[in-house]
Parts: C-alpha cells; structure tokens; sequence
C-alpha cells in the first residue's frame, strides 16, 4: 500500500448543537486520558469555562475512546441576533471549534476536522489509478462504495457487491474504514483506506474530491454503501429500472420521513447532475457531522433537497407509494397465512387471544399507514421490496431489526428461495462475524437442499 498517510489535528470532537444549548464532546488525541478544559467565547467575550467531562455513550460506541468527553452549556441568556461562537483550549488556548450562528441547528465545520475529511483523509490506497482512468473513460461510469468491517470480518460480502459492478462493466473504487488495514483492493480497480470518521458521506466525498478530475468522463455515477445483503441475482435489472425511470438522479427507496428524499444506501446520478456542478456545490457546503441523526438531516435529506430546489428530478426505483400500494394489497393474504399457520392454529386453541408477533407487526404497520405517519420502506416494507425486484436486503434487519417488523421464519425462508448461493453464503459468514442480537435461520448449505427439492 503506498503511503498517503496524514498528520491528524490533536482534537477530536463535534458540535453537536450551537444554540440555545451547546452541547458537544472532544478530548485530546495526542493525550486521551486528559479531560479537557474549555473556554466559550460569544463575540469574542468569555462567557463560560467548563471540563469536557459528560458521559458520550455514543463516542464510546464509535470506538474512538472510552473516556467521558461530552460538554453541555447554555448560551441562551448570551444570544440576542447573529453570534459568533468559539469554543477553546483554556490550556493551550488553541480555537477548537468555532461557528456563526445564523441557521439554529446547523452542525458548522469545526477547525479539527480537516485532517479527517476529504482527500487528507486517505490513509493510504491499493490499485492502479491509471488502469482506473482508462477505464472509467471507456465506460463512462464509476462507482463509489463506503465500506467498514469489523476486525477480523471476511470480505466475501463486499467482494460480491463490487464483482456485481464489475459485472455491469462499472469501475469501482472502494472506500475502507475498516479498523485493519487491507492487503488487497478487494476486487475494486482502486481502493482508499482511510480514518473511521464520518460516515458514508465523508468516504464518499473523500474519494471524488480526490478523483475530481475523472467527472466530466462519468455520465452514470453511483454512491454505495455496504449496508445491504446481497445484490441477489446481480444488478442488471435494478439498474435497467433505474436509468429507465429518466430521472437526473436515483435510489433504490425513497422516504417521507421527516421530509421526502432518497434513501442514501444506493443512490445513482446521471450525467445532467453531475456537469452541473450542483453535487460539487453540496459537497463544498457540507458540514461533516457525525451523529447518525444529523447525517441523516443534513447528508440524505438535505442532498435530496438541493437537487430537487434547483430544477432536477429525483425518483426512486421502488417508490413509497407503490410499497404502500402492494402493502395493501397483499395484507389479507399475509394475514391469512399466517393465522391458518398450524402452529399458530394449535397456540390460539389454548390461548384464542394469542396473536404471532408478525401479525401484530402488520397490524400495526396498517395502523401506522392509515393515521398518515411515514414509515422506513428499508425495513417496514422489506417483503413488498424483495417481492418486486429489488437485490437487497438491509443487513440491519438480520442484526437487531430495530423496527420490529422482520419475521426472522419469514427471512430465513426468503434466503431458502432465492437461487443464489454465493450471496447467502457471503451473508451467513458476515454475520457470524458481527455482534449479531437475534437468531435468523440462515444456512447456505441447508438452503441448497431447500432450492434442489423445490426444483
């Protein structure tokens, strides 16, 4: 691997608020059993000194250290118009973080985060640029995938989602989080390893900030992450569907949640956005947050937004309202089939009140539809997906389905159809290597069997 590694700032940290409340967390990296000291300045004049010292369960989460770093302060009594806020090093009096508070909410670029975001990022990379020029000038396509494994996790699930690229002969570059360092480009022409920080945004923009020069020769350009089992079957069809649609920009979902925009798992951006400078725009303004919650708000829905307010069209291949369509009208069967299920049939004999946890999730998720409140396609709909088409399949279902929606029967006997045993063989020891929180009846070999007698 060739060396690009980078001199990281001594902070690590995030505003997660600017007003009325501060609230955020950082430590030293250089030191991180020291607790730091910290100064809030309101137009230059010191209102507050306080220690980074409140339990992050979250920055605990991420790996990043284990000590209590968070900071939380009021400014509401300090603020009358437009401030600015900085927020310093009372030891070393180095400015930390600093924002101009015009829009509440914002998460504004604090200086620390420099060396962690675009091309400095990139720790160090495995491929042939060259080869990857050629390449995506002759296809007039790239794709970029964000990728994270855990330590010690096999690769076999990422090398089909890039070989299924390959495939549709779409060059693919890979962004790696992973916490080891690769040894091969995993089957991609080039591969970026770079820090864990971020997201899926920040690896992305990583890699076409560094690649900039290679955009006016891409026509179809795709942003990935790997969150997803499969593509089951390839990508052709769900890509013949996508450019099909006609839309200057693509995902596989689309949500209401919050506010209308493309779930950012798979998105695809045709040649009229990508010329425009319109996706350079975004990413220049971007702010790099780092809770999920805030990545959502200001990477997927914003993305979606800035598209659509300045005249692109945005569709997705499987849209809300056909899931909802086919939600409905498959409901009487589903339920049918799984009350006159023999198991179930011989509980309600004891129990006549007793309800199968399935049943009482599509109960509920009609409930849901009817009183108007938008659900996650994702995971709510994963059935009305897979049952139309799509490849995928969110992993997060396998892992804790934080919803609670998923019949773990019901997936298991959705792998046990589908014809394609390197995708759940692949799947099976991904999540062997994960801290997997529920039991799902996945086995390649037994599902081989299944598929040969069904023959």
């Amino acid at each position: 691997m060739s060396d690009r590694r980078s001199d990281f700032p001594r902070y690590v940290g995030s505003v997660d608020d600017w007003e009325p409340v501060i609230r955020g967390w950082v430590f030293d990296e250089s030191d991180p059993t020291r607790q730091c000291a910290i100064s809030i300045f309101v137009d230059d004049f010191e209102v507050a000194q306080t220690t980074a010292d409140v339990p992050r369960s979250d920055v605990k989460q991420s790996g990043l250290t284990s000590l209590n770093c968070g900071f939380v302060f009021d400014v509401s009594g300090f603020l009358s118009d437009i401030h600015v806020i900085r927020i310093v090093d009372t030891d070393s009096e180095i400015e930390i973080f600093a924002g101009d508070v015009r829009a509440p909410g914002s998460p504004l670029v604090p200086m620390m985060h420099q060396g962690r975001i675009g091309a400095s990022s990139i720790r160090g990379q495995i491929g042939d640029e060259h080869r990857l020029e050629r390449r995506v000038r002759e296809s007039r396509s790239l794709a970029i995938i964000s990728t994270y494994r855990p330590a010690g996790s096999p690769t076999t699930s990422i090398e089909n989602l890039v070989e299924s690229f390959t495939t549709e002969s779409v060059p693919v570059v890979l962004v790696d989080t992973s916490p080891i360092e690769p040894s091969s480009s995993i089957g991609s022409d080039l591969l970026y390893w770079r820090s864990n920080y971020g997201w899926d945004f920040a690896s992305w923009f990583a890699a076409i900030e560094t690649l900039n020069h290679l955009l006016p020769d891409v026509d179809r350009l795709y942003l990935v992450n790997d969150s997803c089992a499969g593509p089951f079957h390839g990508l052709s069809q769900l890509l013949d569907r996508g450019w099909g649609l006609g839309t200057d920009v693509w995902s596989i979902t689309d949500s209401w949640q919050v506010a209308f925009h493309l779930q950012s798992y798979f998105l695809a951006f045709g040649r009229r956005a990508i010329e425009s400078g319109v996706l350079r725009d975004f990413i220049d303004a971007y702010r790099y947050p780092l809770l999920k919650k805030h990545i959502i708000a200001f990477g997927e829905i914003a993305l979606t937004r800035h598209f659509l307010t300045r005249g692109f069209s945005a569709s997705a291949v499987f849209s809300y309202n056909s899931l909802v369509s086919k939600f409905h009208d498959d409901f009487e069967k589903r339920l049918e089939v799984i009350m006159t299920d023999p198991v179930v049939v011989s509980a309600r004999r004891w129990n006549p009140n007793y309800l199968p946890p399935d049943a009482r999730s599509l109960l509920k998720r009609l409930s849901t539809i009817r009183s108007g409140k938008a659900l996650n396609p994702s995971h709510e709909f994963w059935e009305e997906l897979v049952d139309s088409g799509s490849p995928f399949l969110k992993r997060e279902l396998l892992v804790d389905d934080p919803a609670g929606v998923a019949d773990a029967l019901g997936i298991g006997r959705f792998l046990a159809r589908i014809n394609d045993v390197d995708s759940v063989s692949a799947l099976a020891d991904d999540l062997r290597n994960r801290q997997v929180r529920r039991w799902i009846p996945i086995d390649p070999i037994e599902s081989s069997e299944v598929r040969a007698e069904n023959v």
